[in-house]
């Protein structure tokens, strides 16, 4: 565990895709959900308050839907279903793990998952327990990393803490493109001219309009959350042109 766990960081949302959660064969590895709550675990114990937006692509992908002939409403609205399942499936492992968590869903769902309301995610959050936020934003059209950057700043958290599958941002895909230049640092501006790929662009404005830090870090490292909130990891940080 990183020495400097406690950070100026005292209310982080992570934003989590489904892909990350998926193993070879499964649309669920448990070994991904263990890691995931040993780290969020060891973040309520540092009193690090924690929400995760999650997404639903280990189930499927809207434009993998949409190319079988689903339209993008559908394929959305399914998409939003898939958030669910994967929340669900999140808070009972937290459950297991001695975790205690909330889940609130954008989408109404009653008997399953309560509604999301701003003051029942505080509140949560203020007990000490993780927050887990599903069904993107509740409108079709969106992404679920348009959802991380609503959340993130509705809760006022410290940062949006982007899980990735690479170590950080570049200015080309390192898997394809030997000769990528990380950043270690960005301003709102840079990405948005350069066009680098961090979030969709929607997620990523509201963000600079309100001033939201956004971190990304590779999920797949060892204790990468940690690393990511202690400010040990070895990710990109992007925020303002003039923030120190």
């Amino acid at each position: 565990m990183p020495a400097r766990l406690n950070s100026r960081y005292q209310r982080v949302l992570l934003k989590l895709s489904g892909e990350a959660l998926q193993g070879q064969d499964d649309p669920i590895c448990r070994q991904t959900f263990s890691r995931l709550a040993a780290d969020i675990q060891a973040l309520l114990k540092a009193n690090v308050q924690v929400a995760i937006v999650i997404g639903g692509g280990n189930w499927s992908r809207g434009r993998d839907l949409q190319k079988d002939g689903v339209h993008q409403h559908s394929a959305d609205q399914m998409g939003m279903l898939f958030t669910v399942v994967n929340g669900l499936a999140l808070r009972d492992l937290f459950a297991q793990s001695g975790i205690p968590a909330d889940i609130l869903s954008s989408i109404n769902m009653p008997g399953f998952v309560p509604d999301y309301r701003r003051d029942k995610a505080v509140k949560s959050l203020s007990e000490g327990k993780a927050l887990i936020l599903c069904g993107g934003t509740g409108e079709t059209l969106f992404t679920t990393d348009t959802a991380a950057a609503q959340r993130a700043i509705e809760i006022e958290a410290d940062i949006l803490l982007k899980a990735s599958t690479v170590d950080g941002v570049y200015d080309a895909d390192p898997r394809q493109v030997k000769t990528a230049k990380k950043f270690k640092k960005l301003d709102y501006q840079r990405v948005i001219r350069d066009r680098l790929q961090v979030m969709d662009m929607a997620a990523f404005c509201l963000c600079e309009q309100h001033a939201m830090p956004i971190y990304v870090f590779d999920f797949n490292a060892p204790e990468a959350l940690l690393d990511a909130v202690s400010e040990q990891s070895l990710g990109t940080m992007i925020q303002g042109e003039n923030h120190d």
